[in-house]
């Protein structure tokens, strides 16, 4: 059995809790079972580069849903 947990891991506790799991080998981060491919990488790469590069340039969640919406006419 698997079991996904969010962690916070800024927190005093949240460290505490994954400093456990590690030293029981409990620890993943990610899904293994995904195979992201490397174009898809790299364009998030890029994007985030032109994103560091003019932080005006991006928009918000609302904004993208607004913009898929008009686009396909959800």
């Amino acid at each position: 059995m698997v079991y996904t947990f969010n962690i916070d891991d800024s927190t005093e506790k949240g460290q505490a809790i994954l400093n456990l799991l590690k030293s029981f080998g409990m620890l993943e981060k990610g899904n293994p079972d995904i195979d992201i491919p490397i174009w898809q990488k790299e364009e998030v790469q890029r994007r985030i580069e032109e994103l560091d590069k003019d932080p005006q340039s991006g928009i918000n969640f609302n904004q993208s849903m607004d913009r898929l919406g008009a686009k396909y006419g959800l």
